[in-house]
């Protein structure tokens, strides 16, 4: 027989009592103090001892110390648990030896593996898996059922009613739900027990088949998750002997005062907490509060329960977990229990019910938290981005809701409350009602305390609507104001003083940072469109520039055909002209014919030469005055006239150009008479008709309609010819524009009836598809008469 003496707090940590509690060779003692373990170390000594190097009384490389002063006790090795001590403290504790340091805790099944070698106890060839399935023995003509106890892929223990003895030879077969066998295979028993009735037999798989594997394999990973989880559940922190006692004298009915005072009077940090919560400035008291007594009687045993769940929880499941995260969710823990408070009329839930809900409601979460910064970490990661339900199941195997409720279970706190914590993220329907009442409140108090910005690094909000359900947007700022001031008072009773000017830099230092992110992503837009602004403007600047290039071009090409060409043969005849003078001056003087033409000849070409000089210039007027339509002169002649007229006028002035073949239709639509002026729409009317003429060279009809609204008196010329592509109506309006080679067409026509039409503020439509025709609209503003 092996014995093994260890802490208390060691044995409990690392479930000792489990791994070795059911090897009947092993004996395990425990002690809760370094005295105590000197003291049990003599008598008898033990095989192996465990210890902490924090210990209350001493540190280990004392205790080590006296132990080595017996004789007995030299040889006895020792495994010393001795987390974040120096390298001197090393150095002294390994002179003390035979002696193991883990200066990182060790997992369970390590520290458990450590101790049996210490031991010389023989382990299994493979780990078995708690699992219990059904299966069905045969041993030659006789069978029974029986379920496993736990199970590897080489053997199992099986408990069954049919008797066997070792060495006997049998079938083992699994059962599926239905009792069908699933995978069969022979094993050998080699060893037997009785336990209350039914046998239990160990039994090694002989040659068992691909299937049986294949089977096994898969029961034992679910069954390794469910141990995991199962082992996680055992590991967690039993409450402290005299909080466990506090907390179950104040859960009775019936609990007195006097009895509750005595035992925080054995825990010098509850006595400290609990008479700083009763001087806090929340309580208003005249006199300081000295006594535990005093303390209890002002606050009541409701009160005392909550100090003693609070200093519980930070003290003894924030205990491994440093740094920020765990500072958060303190804060948040206490500020939603306050938040809770608040809101419990709302929720129709007690006050004093409320705060112990919102300041349990995340226990769980410090649990899990701990679970990072164990000595291995968990999956050796870091928590990364808030851990949501989903997130916390992949993780851990449950969420924080079911775990905090596991742990307050354990801790024998009241199924209303404990069911609360399991549910206040959980779907509720079919919930009893004061249950959905106590969850939806702790879920508003989630959210009131997110928006305070307290404990947002790792938090789950879903409590919005139930806020939203029970509190007017107009009154979160004072209830905000409410959960600071009371935070800030009586943290510091839980033994975590918030100071108000903290949590003041830490919202503006929230906010800061969250409008930092918000302007960065404004600038970064306003350049992304200032940058697009610049392009667009460069791009229409250069197509404005380039149009305007293209323009000229062709009004430079066309006023140089339209003028070059009728002052070169009005240059040419001037030429021939002053010859002919010359000849008839010289006939004159000698009365002689010249070696020239004739006299009748030169008579005769004079006439026609001074006509086409006179038609030259006069092309030259009409190009100029074609181009002054441009700009308003101010000396055009405006009066109220019929714009049906004037369109009869153009259509009689223009009919000897209409090719044969084409039809002219005009409606006799009357419409309003408007003040135009009656030559230049007659001239504007006549250069849209010549186009629609010069668009239908094979024939086709040119319909002319008249109508009126309001605003506007309209005259609609539709021709049935080639159409305009859509890439030259932008253009058609432009000086010298024209698809017709150079000499035939001037492009001047819509060009001068655009400008006369915009000298009396109107407008010039053009709509065109391409082998079907063009519509021409000129829309003239109306002018109402008596």
């Amino acid at each position: 027989m092996g014995s093994v003496l260890a802490c208390e707090d060691v044995a409990l940590c690392f479930d000792l009592h489990r791994s070795l509690g059911k090897r009947p060779q092993t004996l395990l003692r425990t002690v809760r103090s370094a005295w105590e373990f000197v003291i049990a170390a003599r008598q008898p000594p033990p095989d192996l001892m465990v210890l902490n190097h924090w210990l209350p009384d001493l540190l280990g490389d004392e205790v080590l110390e006296q132990l080595r002063r017996q004789p007995a006790l030299h040889g006895i090795p020792v495994i010393l648990l001795a987390q974040g001590i120096g390298p001197e403290a090393k150095e002294r504790v390994e002179q003390l030896g035979p002696v193991l340091i883990h200066l990182e805790d060790p997992t369970p099944d390590a520290l458990t593996a450590e101790i049996f070698g210490q031991l010389k106890l023989q382990n299994r060839r493979q780990k078995r898996v708690n699992l219990r399935l059904p299966v069905e023995i045969r041993e030659r003509s006789r069978s029974g059922e029986g379920f496993t106890r736990d199970l590897s892929s080489l053997g199992a223990s099986v408990e069954t009613r049919l008797p066997l003895g070792e060495g006997d030879r049998i079938e083992v077969s699994f059962l599926g739900p239905d009792g069908s066998r699933v995978a069969s295979t022979s094993a050998v028993v080699h060893s037997t027990g009785v336990e209350g009735g039914p046998h239990v037999v160990g039994v090694e798989f002989l040659e068992p088949s691909k299937s049986l594997a294949a089977f096994l394999s898969e029961r034992l990973r679910d069954g390794q998750q469910l141990a995991s989880l199962v082992s996680r559940i055992e590991r967690l922190p039993a409450l402290p002997s005299v909080a466990a006692r506090i907390l179950e004298e104040s859960l009775k009915e019936d609990a007195e005062l006097h009895t509750i005072t005595s035992l925080v009077r054995a825990d010098p940090a509850l006595t400290t907490h609990l008479i700083k919560l009763a001087n806090a400035a929340a309580f208003q008291l005249r006199t300081p509060v000295i006594t535990v007594e005093r303390a209890a009687v002002l606050l009541g045993v409701i009160a005392v329960r909550n100090a003693v769940l609070g200093v519980a929880i930070f003290r003894h499941l924030s205990g491994q977990v440093a740094g920020r995260l765990a500072k958060d969710l303190w804060q948040h823990s206490v500020a939603c229990a306050l938040a809770c408070e608040l809101l419990a009329p709302r929720f129709e839930v007690p006050r004093e019910e409320a705060f112990t809900l919102g300041l349990l409601h995340d226990v769980g979460k410090f649990v899990l938290l701990s679970e990072f910064h164990r000595g291995d970490g968990w999956a050796g990661v870091e928590p990364k981005g808030r851990l949501t339900p989903e997130r916390e199941r992949d993780l851990f195997g449950m969420d924080h809701a079911e775990l905090g409720a596991t742990i307050l279970t354990r801790w024998r706190v009241p199924p209303s409350l404990h069911e609360v914590v399991r549910s206040h993220h959980s779907d509720l329907e079919g919930k009893p009602p004061a249950l959905c009442r106590a969850a939806q409140m702790v879920r508003a108090a989630d959210a009131l305390v997110y928006t305070c910005h307290l404990g947002t690094e790792n938090g789950f909000d879903d409590g919005g609507a139930a806020l939203c359900s029970k509190v007017r947007a107009e009154e979160l700022e004072g209830l905000r104001g409410q959960i600071f001031a009371q935070l800030s008072k009586i943290s510091a009773a839980f033994g975590r003083p918030v100071e108000p000017a903290e949590l003041c830099a830490e919202i503006v230092e929230r906010a800061n940072q969250r409008l930092s992110v918000e302007l960065r992503a404004a600038q970064d837009q306003n350049e992304l469109l200032r940058r697009a602004y610049e392009r667009s403007r460069q791009h229409l600047t250069s197509m404005v520039q380039s149009e305007k290039y293209h323009a000229l071009g062709r009004i430079s090409a066309g006023v140089a055909h339209e003028i070059n060409n009728p002052l070169a043969f009005a240059t040419s005849n001037l030429r021939t002209l002053k010859a002919y003078v010359t000849t008839l001056a010289a006939a004159a003087q000698s009365q002689a014919l010249p070696p020239g033409p004739p006299l009748e000849e030169v008579l005769c070409d004079l006439p026609i030469l001074m006509s086409e000089v006179s038609e030259g210039l006069s092309r030259v007027r009409a190009v100029v005055d074609a181009l002054r339509n441009f700009v308003p002169s101010g000396s055009t002649s405006l009066a109220m006239g019929n714009v049906l007229k004037c369109v009869g006028h153009a259509a009689q002035l223009a009919s000897p150009s209409r090719p044969e073949g084409v039809a002219v239709t005009i409606g006799e639509v009357r419409v309003r008479d408007t003040l135009v002026d009656s030559s230049g729409m007659v001239r504007a009317f006549v250069e849209i008709i010549l186009n629609a003429f010069a668009a239908m060279p094979t024939g086709g009809t040119l319909s002319i309609d008249l109508a009126e609204d309001e605003r506007s008196v309209s005259v609609i010329f539709r021709d049935t010819g080639e159409g305009i592509p859509e890439q030259n109506i932008k253009q058609l309006f432009e000086p010298f524009f024209t698809t017709r080679p150079v000499g035939i067409g001037r492009g001047l026509g819509l060009s001068i009836a655009y400008g006369i039409v915009s000298r009396l503020n109107g407008q010039i439509l053009i709509r065109s598809t391409p082998q079907m025709g063009t519509v021409v609209e000129v829309k003239l503003p109306a002018v109402l008469t008596s």
